[in-house]
């Protein structure tokens, strides 16, 4: 009987840490919401896109620590039951092995073994799920903090954007946050495998053999996502505008009107006898108005063609340049 209260005792503490953590986590929690409340007006202006306030890298910092703040506060409790549930288990567990003849009265002679073994792994997967809890916050902060700076440069250039000409601009800032969404999950994935004891070492030399040809293969697209930022930045052109483009050589590609700008290529309408020599796009005519629209890579653009926008500059001078 000695045994029975020594794993009696052992699950009676555990029960008082338990309840101690639950109650630690209640304070915890509190805090966290004060915390979060001090910082939360100045967090939503940068969600808001207003005039930086103590500077942009402060405004980010605070709206990082709110994004930490406001998921602390939603995964706390579930931490916080996992811990509370491994202390326990591990309590019993010393106890089960340093008397295993209390298991024995309680599962039999043949099952005090496995139920050692049975409380290591129980144990064990409960570390794990606490570990993976903190885990989780750290993705879920970075994706929080991802959608805050999304719909901070969204508001930002549509506060600019007083000829409503940069909208093909939100859509990339849109883009460029999913393919951080995407990072973000791929990091916390390894992160969660390593955890569970997966040996990573295999998947890494794999993928390190097939990034070279996944870059290969993305080289293209890669290039004209970057050719489309330096658009983007340099604003050759916006939508609306005619322009006309010509090879380095000097021979004209295409003339026609900007009429869309995507992340990896440029949508302009043109005329049929100029538009059919855009050797780096397709074209679809269009038999209505007889115009030709033709999707140049932005690659091609930036890299190999020089542009001369019809719309800034003197009528009597673009007279003479079409």
């Amino acid at each position: 009987m000695a045994a029975c209260g020594t794993l009696a005792d052992a699950a009676a503490l555990g029960i008082r840490h338990i309840v101690v953590t639950a109650a630690l986590t209640v304070v915890g929690g509190t805090l966290l919401r004060f915390l979060d409340g001090k910082i939360a007006g100045h967090a939503s202006s940068y969600d808001e896109g207003d005039a930086p306030s103590g500077g942009i890298w402060g405004r980010a910092g605070r709206a990082l620590l709110s994004s930490l703040l406001q998921q602390s506060q939603r995964l706390l409790p579930w931490w916080a039951a996992a811990y509370g549930a491994t202390a326990m288990f591990a309590l019993v567990q010393v106890a089960a092995s340093r008397r295993p003849e209390g298991l024995a009265v309680l599962l039999g002679a043949k099952g005090s073994a496995s139920g050692v073994a049975f409380l290591a792994h129980l144990t064990q997967f409960l570390q794990d799920a606490a570990e993976e809890i903190v885990i989780l916050l750290g993705a879920f902060t970075l994706l929080d903090f991802k959608r805050r700076a999304v719909a901070f440069c969204q508001a930002l250039v549509q506060r600019n954007d007083r000829c409503g000409t940069m909208s093909d601009a939100v859509g990339l800032v849109a883009a460029l946050g999913t393919m951080a969404s995407g990072l973000i999950w791929a990091a916390a994935g390894m992160v969660t495998l390593a955890n569970y004891g997966v040996n990573l070492r295999p998947l890494l030399a794999s993928l390190g053999a097939s990034s070279l040809v996944i870059g290969i293969a993305m080289q293209n697209l890669l290039r004209n996502v970057a050719a489309g930022v330096t658009l983007y930045a340099m604003r050759p052109f916006s939508l609306g505008d005619r322009i006309i483009l010509r090879h380095v050589s000097g021979m004209v590609v295409l003339e026609g009107v900007v009429a869309a700008l995507h992340p990896t290529r440029t949508v302009i309408v043109g005329e049929p006898e100029l538009a059919v020599d855009a050797s780096s796009g397709s074209s679809d005519s269009d038999s209505g108005e007889h115009k030709l629209t033709s999707f140049i890579n932005n690659g091609d653009i930036v890299e190999s063609m020089i542009v001369t926008n019809l719309s800034r500059i003197p009528p009597m001078v673009a007279a003479s340049l079409a």
